[in-house]
């Protein structure tokens, strides 16, 4: 007897369909494919066709709480026909009434929606246990987005999935940086779907960076500890991960413009200089009498950041002092020059409400929205309806952390980092909001920096950029 072709609501791409078929049979796989490819899509499909075929009763997709609106809202609505499914987002205040809905059955797929932070609360890792053991036998697909959110060991809510992982019968896991820092992001997200001895031949955290990491030890005033500098068999990694991962580049499967670079130098008035230099000399003096923790000197990194972004942190009453407007004036400066509608990014709420308060100034109060923690999560999903939609809305003002992940910004396609954090998983998925399938321009990213710390982190996170390229290059191909 013939099998029935699998229908698909949306016509998948080359890649998206080659992968599927490869996949849609396994227990688990990692989707480390990177932003804008569609790996959501190819899970999406995944879900549809086991429950096609009476593999699964559920899915349980675990998510962000930025990205979880745009899966359920916009994804889900798109790749999947509406007769087929029910949907519905966990809230835990209200946790004990969803009962009744989320284990009725009546011949349609549940789709259930949680953020990855309410695995570090009893309530959430109850309902997702209980949710999971009640429908056991019918099967579960559970799906964690943004893996590298579980990249920790020793978080309360990675310990809560990989454990609950094992309840669903079939698991995946998916991000566009699966390496955001070190190599020593893998092994817990591997652990979620199966045993590390199995998947990558080693016995736990320990092992693996003994084999896969070049060690430093090194002493930091009386604290003695080991620092990763390198990566090693690097190869034979990547071996043990192609039974069960696809990586995807955008640059092989999409035809997008290209990215387009710049930096934007900002000069120091003299206060920020004064308190610069300052705040700079107090912290090598602890550095060189051996009494700055790595604690004390992340906090002094940040103080710095503050400083050339305009305000400091009053010590004495925790308040913000703003201590200089040169950076939001060459924001304006800046701004005057490009066209058209432009997302700007900043790491620090309070440079968000300055600039947020010049646009109003310089452009009125109705030409820029915001997304960020201050604002809820109905008015981030209005704001972005808004910037995408209304021709006023020219100004997108939001975190990396918030609003660099699931949700798609092709509308826009300048970019202008106001200024710019550590981490290159931010940065990476920040940078592809915009340069994704449905792009038409080339896309032009805009660095503001000054001298001293911002330059600092940018060739930090062109050497972690380095490692990710190195990773993908050796990609798995299925």
């Amino acid at each position: 007897m013939l099998a029935v072709p699998h229908k698909f609501k949306t016509k998948p791409l080359a890649h998206q369909l080659k992968i599927w078929n490869l996949t849609k049979d396994h227990e688990y796989h990692a989707l480390f494919h990177e932003p804008g490819t569609g790996k959501t899509k190819i899970v999406l499909d995944t879900a549809a066709y086991l429950f096609s075929q009476g593999k699964i009763w559920a899915m349980l997709y675990v998510a962000p709480a930025g990205v979880l609106g745009e899966i359920l809202n916009v994804q889900v609505t798109t790749h999947m026909d509406s007769k087929l499914y029910h949907v519905y987002r966990i809230k835990l205040s209200s946790v004990e009434s969803m009962w009744a809905k989320v284990l009725a059955t009546d011949g349609r797929l549940v789709i259930i929606g949680m953020n990855v932070e309410s695995f570090s609360t009893r309530r959430g890792v109850a309902f997702a246990e209980r949710f999971l053991k009640e429908k056991q036998k019918e099967g579960v697909l559970m799906v964690i987005d943004e893996s590298t959110t579980i990249s920790n060991a020793s978080a309360l809510r990675a310990k809560a999935i990989v454990s609950l992982g094992g309840l669903a019968r079939y698991r995946r896991i998916l991000t566009g940086t699966p390496i955001a820092e070190s190599v020593l992001d893998l092994p817990n997200q591997i652990r979620f779907l199966g045993p590390l001895k199995e998947l990558l031949g080693t016995l736990n955290y320990y092992t693996f960076r003994a084999r896969y990491c070049e060690l430093l030890s090194m002493s930091y005033g009386v604290r003695h500890f080991v620092k990763v500098v390198g990566t090693r068999r690097l190869d034979e990694l990547m071996d043990r991960l192609k039974p069960y991962t696809s990586f995807v580049k955008s640059s092989e499967v999409l035809d997008l413009p290209p990215k387009v670079y710049q930096r934007y130098h900002v000069e120091m008035d003299g206060f920020t200089q004064r308190a610069y230099r300052d705040m700079a000399s107090r912290f090598m003096v602890e550095v060189n009498e051996g009494s700055c923790t790595a604690d004390r000197a992340v906090v002094k990194l940040i103080r710095l950041m503050q400083i050339v972004s305009g305000f400091i942190i009053d010590e004495g009453s925790n308040e913000v002092v703003h201590i200089s407007l040169v950076r939001y004036n060459a924001l304006i400066e800046l701004l005057r020059t490009l066209p058209g509608k432009i997302a700007i990014w900043a790491t620090f709420t309070p440079s968000i409400d300055l600039i947020c308060n010049h646009l109003a100034k310089e452009y009125g109060k109705d030409s820029f929205c915001r997304y960020d923690g201050e604002v809820s999560v109905k008015v981030r999903e209005e704001n972005l309806s808004r910037f995408k939609t209304d021709p006023l809305c020219r100004f997108f003002v939001s975190k990396s952390r918030v609003g660099g992940y699931g949700i798609d910004l092709t509308v826009s396609h300048i970019c202008v980092f106001f200024n710019c954090g550590w981490s290159i998983k931010d940065r990476i998925q920040t940078e592809e909001r915009f340069h994704r399938k449905g792009q038409q321009n080339s896309v032009l990213y805009i660095d503001m920096f000054m001298k001293g710390v911002d330059e600092k982190i940018l060739e930090a996170l062109d050497k972690k950029q380095d490692l990710i390229n190195e990773v993908m290059d050796k990609k798995v191909v299925l």
